[in-house]
Order: C-alpha cells, then sequence, then structure tokens
C-alpha cells in the first residue's frame, strides 16, 4: 500500500476551484471530454513547444503519432474526432502547397486560439510544457 503524501493533499485542498473558468468551459467539456479529442490537443500543443513555434501536423503525422495503422476504420475514427474539435473551434485546419513544385495540397492542422485558452484556462499548458522540459 502506498504512503499518502499530506503535503500534497494539503496542498490540493488548498487550491481554490475557479468557478468562472469552470462555467466559461462547461459545454466544451462535452467535445474535449474524450481521451482521444484531449489527446489530439495535447499533441498540437506539445509539438509547438517542441518546434518553439505555431506548429501544424498532418493527419497522417497525427495518426503516426498515435500509432494508429492506416486502415479505413482508423483513419475514419481519427477524422470524426479531428471534425469535432474543427466544429468545436479548438483546432484549425488549413491547406499547405508545398513550394517545392508539388502540386498536391495537404491540410495541415494547428491549435486555434480557442483551443490555446482553453489549455491555459486549466493549467495544461504548463503541464505540458513541464514534461516535455523533462524529456529534452
Amino acid at each position: 500500500m502506498e504512503a499518502i503524501d499530506y503535503l500534497k493533499v494539503r496542498e490540493m485542498t488548498e487550491t481554490k476551484v475557479d468557478l468562472e473558468k469552470l462555467d466559461k468551459w462547461a459545454d466544451s467539456f462535452k467535445i474535449v471530454g474524450h481521451a482521444l479529442r484531449l489527446g489530439l490537443l495535447f499533441m498540437l500543443y506539445g509539438s509547438e513547444v517542441l518546434s518553439g513555434e505555431r506548429k501544424s501536423l498532418t493527419f497522417g503525422q497525427m495518426r503516426n503519432v498515435l500509432g494508429f495503422p492506416n486502415t479505413n476504420r482508423a483513419n475514419s475514427n481519427l477524422s470524426y474526432h479531428l471534425s469535432a474539435l474543427i466544429d468545436a473551434s479548438f483546432i484549425e485546419k488549413e491547406p499547405l502547397q508545398e513550394e517545392k513544385g508539388i502540386s498536391e495540397i495537404e491540410i495541415v492542422y494547428h491549435l486555434s486560439p480557442k483551443g490555446h485558452q482553453f489549455l491555459k484556462d486549466f493549467n495544461v499548458v504548463q503541464v505540458i510544457e513541464e514534461k516535455l522540459s523533462r524529456k529534452a
């Protein structure tokens, strides 16, 4: 049985819940309340932290990071969850055309200002940055 860290428990109970932030985002929890959707938000923010700039990822890059196979079922699942986040304005997508003479246009995804604010309001930004800095 693991010992209880009473200092951590005390610290947690002294933290006030910001009801205004919870009220502001209450409807959004229905959208981001899925593990894959949260993972997508974290992944997009993490890619920004690692690159030091706003970073866009392609569908294939996200699928690979998640470890999904390139199958119709996996692609449909990922597409469904991306669409939900786009419809709720948590992420944005835009076409990206390579300048190297390639005529194919690829769609890239990145966090929207709303997505950034959501992660910031709940200190997720700080947690992701701390975790990534430990790995570096």
